[in-house]
C-alpha cells in the first residue's frame, strides 16, 4: 500500500495543477461576434424584353469571404428595378456560416407616351459582398422567391431542392 502512496501524490499534484490551469484561463469563451455583410456592388447591367438578354449568370467565392453573383432576373416589365436584401441564417456560433440573398423586381412608372409595345421583361445584374464567416460560408441566391444560384460550401442540396420534406395523407 506504502508504495502506491507517491503515485497517488502525483496523479493529485496533476489533477491540482489542471484544475489550477483551468481557474487561471478561464472558461473558453464565445468567439467574437461576425461582422455585418458588405455589398461592395449591387448594378444593373442591362435591361430589355424577356429573351433578349444573354441568360448566363453564375456565382464565384473568393479568399476573404468574397463572394460575386450575376444574371438575369425575368420581370414585369424591362423598365423594372431590382432591390436586393442579405439575410445571415445562421447562429453566430456556427462552423458555416450561411447568408441568403433575396432579389425581387419592382415596375416602374410606365411611360405613357411611348408607342412601344409592352412586354415582359428581364434585367441583369451583377452583386458583390464581402461576407464573415468561421470555417466556411455559403450564400444563396433567391429571385423572386425561387433559388438561382448558390456558393461555398454545402450548395449542392439547395440547387437540387433535396430539403427534408415530410408528407402525410389522409382518408375521409
Amino acid at each position: 500500500m506504502d508504495r502506491y502512496i507517491p503515485v497517488l501524490l502525483g496523479v493529485a499534484l496533476l489533477l491540482g495543477a489542471v484544475g489550477g490551469y483551468v481557474v487561471a484561463d478561464g472558461t473558453p469563451s464565445d468567439p467574437p461576434p461576425l461582422d455585418d455583410p458588405q455589398v461592395e456592388r449591387f448594378e444593373q447591367t442591362a435591361a430589355g424584353c424577356r429573351g433578349t438578354l444573354n441568360p448566363s449568370g453564375g456565382t464565384t467565392v473568393g479568399p476573404g469571404g468574397r463572394f460575386a453573383s450575376f444574371g438575369a432576373m425575368d420581370t414585369d416589365s424591362p423598365d423594372a428595378n431590382l432591390a436586393m436584401g442579405i439575410t445571415r441564417t445562421s447562429p453566430d456560433d456556427a462552423r458555416v456560416t450561411t447568408y441568403r440573398v433575396d432579389l425581387s423586381s419592382h415596375a416602374r412608372e410606365r411611360n405613357t407616351t411611348t408607342t412601344e409595345d409592352d412586354c415582359a421583361g428581364e434585367v441583369a445584374y451583377r452583386l458583390n459582398l464581402t461576407v464573415d464567416y468561421r470555417e466556411a460560408m455559403r450564400v444563396a441566391v433567391y429571385e423572386d422567391g425561387e433559388v438561382t444560384s448558390c456558393g461555398g460550401t454545402g450548395c449542392t442540396p439547395i440547387m437540387a431542392d433535396e430539403r427534408p420534406r415530410w408528407w402525410a395523407n389522409r382518408s375521409v
